[in-house]
């Protein structure tokens, strides 16, 4: 069984950022095109290594999921936007296959004339990367009568004359400003097919989804992790194959994929929803469903998307019932409650075991639950969340260290960005 084919690591990832904000996708797809165009023509990179740089340019604002500052990109009114920069480099270099290509992502809104007396890897990339990325907003936004004129304005201030020479050589012999900004073809970068991805670099990369997912929001940080933890220890006491558990533990970890779409004011909202933010927060489901089917196995895709599914049929978004609710289905689902019942929140504390054994034992009773898996998660509570505190230390640890990098270099940067 494979968890994601080769083909389908690109399609997910668009799937899924797209579910936030096409534009800044479509976007990094345009800029990937052209940086893979101009690195190919300068003969600076093969193989492997072409294809992640090219990838790390594709993912070059997944920072802004995070800051906010997605507005601010699209509609680039200012040059002095290095937040989501900061963000998108300690993401990458944590969280991602993508850690040795991070700085490309660090550099790509700092002046050249701030840059170049310093030893900064990948600095070429990261010159170009600057180039393309402003390029492809003004061509959609005001194309430029003459490119080079206007990359000239900025040699050796905004961007390297090396930088500009490149570019301008690449897109001479390749044509690739005219192919996307006046024939406006469908272009495909060809080193994401041209280099297969394997099966754990797709892996690591639905781990990197669920991180991009979780670090918008404090409570997620803890939440998918421990409903990961909850269902693959769930369904080793329910002796559950090493297949088997494979499948439920990427279906955990994929069960909230969906909450990307999700306004973190509703995610982190300090008390109980209103019904329309409800449905909002509810939508998440449906969001799941169109962003992993088709690209992940059929049954980590039924996993992850019935975990808030009963069965008595009161459930959403299907209302399915028991019999068409799987023993996997049914692990996440319970492990999910567990994880919101342990959770500490700005207006709850987490209940303790015994509140959580009568929330999860009433459950039962009234068919919300599998009362066979309850009687279990009752049983082996102390030893369940015992196993929680171990999966979630490190990743608490590494979301507080991230945060507390991410202040000091903002303060650090902001010496180091237009004046």
């Amino acid at each position: 069984m494979k968890v994601i084919e080769h083909k389908h690591v690109i399609p997910i990832i668009r799937n899924t950022l797209n579910a936030l904000d096409a534009r800044l996708v479509d976007h990094g797809y345009r800029v990937a095109f052209l940086m893979e165009q101009t690195l190919r023509h300068a003969g600076l990179f093969e193989g492997k290594e072409l294809r992640d740089i090219v990838m790390t340019c594709f993912l070059h604002d997944i920072g802004a999921y995070k800051t906010e500052e997605i507005e601010q990109l699209i509609q680039f009114e200012t040059w002095d936007i290095y937040q989501h920069s900061v963000y998108g480099y300690l993401f990458l270099r944590n969280l991602s296959p993508l850690g040795p290509y991070a700085d490309i992502i660090l550099y790509h809104h700092i002046y050249y004339r701030k840059l170049r007396d310093h030893d900064i890897p990948y600095l070429l990339v990261s010159q170009l990367l600057s180039l393309c990325d402003r390029l492809d907003v003004y061509q959609l936004e005001k194309p430029l009568q003459n490119v080079e004129a206007f990359l000239r304005q900025f040699e050796e201030d905004y961007f390297s004359k090396e930088a500009i020479d490149l570019f301008l050589s690449a897109d001479a012999q390749c044509h690739m400003l005219d192919q996307l900004y006046v024939k406006h073809q469908a272009v495909k970068v060809a080193v994401f097919d041209e280099i297969p991805f394997t099966e754990s670099e797709g892996k690591a990369y639905l781990h990197m989804l669920s991180y991009a997912i979780d670090f918008r929001s404090e409570y997620m940080v803890a939440h998918t992790i421990t409903t990961t933890s909850v269902s693959t220890t769930l369904a080793a006491l329910c002796d559950y194959h090493p297949a088997e558990m494979e499948k439920v533990y990427y279906g955990a970890l994929l069960h909230d994929i969906g909450k990307v779409a999700i306004p973190v004011t509703i995610l982190d909202f300090p008390g109980r929803l209103n019904p329309h933010d409800m449905a909002v927060m509810q939508s998440h489901v449906t969001y799941s469903m169109k962003i992993l089917h088709g690209v992940v196995d059929e049954e980590i895709e039924h996993i992850a998307v019935r975990h808030h599914e009963k069965l008595n049929g009161k459930g959403y978004p299907l209302g399915l019932k028991e019999e068409a609710l799987t023993i996997s289905q049914r692990i996440v689902a319970i492990a999910d409650i567990i994880s919101a019942l342990i959770g500490k929140r700005s207006y709850k504390e987490a209940y303790d075991l015994e509140k959580i054994k009568e929330i999860l034992q009433e459950m039962a009773e009234g068919q919300y639950l599998d009362d066979s898996i309850v009687h279990i998660a009752c049983t082996e509570l102390s030893h369940i969340l015992q196993t929680v505190k171990r999966d979630c230390t490190p990743v608490i640890a590494m979301y507080q260290e991230i945060r507390r990098d991410y202040e000091h270099m903002i303060e650090t940067l902001a010496g180091e960005s237009r004046t």
